[in-house]
């Protein structure tokens, strides 16, 4: 991911943050994939200031998606 951002956009979780970024928390809630291969991924997320210390953002989705080639390697 972060070849692909331009400089600063991505913070790793233990290194210094800037006063005025803003943080994306992303919460996988399920994951699964049924017998004909749907997988069902269920999240939360929140978008939030630091300072104040505010969530401007809070969704939540369920995404389903058909998997190809469900026997090759990951």
């Amino acid at each position: 991911m972060t070849s692909r951002l331009p400089p600063g956009v991505f913070i790793f979780p233990d290194a210094p943050v800037p006063v005025d970024t803003r943080m994306l928390v992303v919460r996988v809630l399920d994951a699964e994939t049924d017998a004909s291969g749907t997988m069902t991924l269920q999240a939360a997320w929140i978008l939030q200031s630091r300072q104040p210390a505010l969530a401007t953002l809070t969704q939540q989705a369920t995404l389903k998606a058909a998997l190809d080639n469900r026997g090759a390697a990951a």
